[in-house]
């Protein structure tokens, strides 16, 4: 059984055979391992994951055992909705870790994947300034007001347009949406 453990206590349904396990970046939190081949979770439409123009915290830690280097598709770790106007975050084929604000306004880390190692992602949007830290290191600074929607499930572990063929392989631990408050601003 999955657990949201906010005060929003949302179902999360598992699909294919994601596991939890025990191995986590800190204490005694439990991470998911997603094997790559259909494994993902959803949690249904909400308002909660509609930021509209506000601000918002998107973050987690990941510990990916491997990623596509080559097209066309990507590996999600996490879609807040359709690929049109809600955001996502993945891979991209060159290592760098991408915040997509929406299919025509993303935004990639300056710095690539490590391999088989526990890494921090967060993305905030304060006003309309919009921050990707990697371990606690500001990447990039952006500016974007998009109206954010949420009009299908949030998918962890896959996009939610491709759930298919943009699976992510490895371990995803503490994924954390927060609606209203941008976290880290530098």
């Amino acid at each position: 059984t999955f657990l949201d453990s906010s005060t929003n206590n949302f179902t999360i349904t598992r699909n294919g055979n994601t596991t939890q396990g025990s191995f986590s970046p800190y204490g005694s939190n439990w991470s998911n391992y997603f094997d790559g081949s259909g494994d993902y979770l959803t949690v249904p439409a909400n308002t909660a994951f509609a930021f509209g123009t506000g601000d918002f915290t998107v973050e987690f830690w990941f510990n990916a055992a491997s990623y596509r280097t080559s097209g066309p598709y990507y590996d999600c770790f996490l879609a807040l909705g359709n690929f049109a106007n809600s955001p996502y975050f993945r891979i991209n084929q060159d290592g760098r870790l991408t915040a997509g604000i929406t299919a025509s306004n993303e935004y990639y880390s300056t710095s690539t994947v490590t391999l088989n190692q526990w890494t921090h992602f967060a993305v905030t949007r304060q006003g309309s300034t919009v921050r990707i830290f990697v371990n606690g290191s500001l990447q990039t600074t952006q500016t974007n007001s998009t109206n954010l929607l949420n009009t299908t499930d949030v998918t962890v572990g896959t996009s939610a347009w491709q759930a298919a063929n943009e699976t992510f392989t490895g371990y995803l631990s503490n994924v954390r949406v927060l609606k209203g408050t941008a976290l880290y601003t530098s």
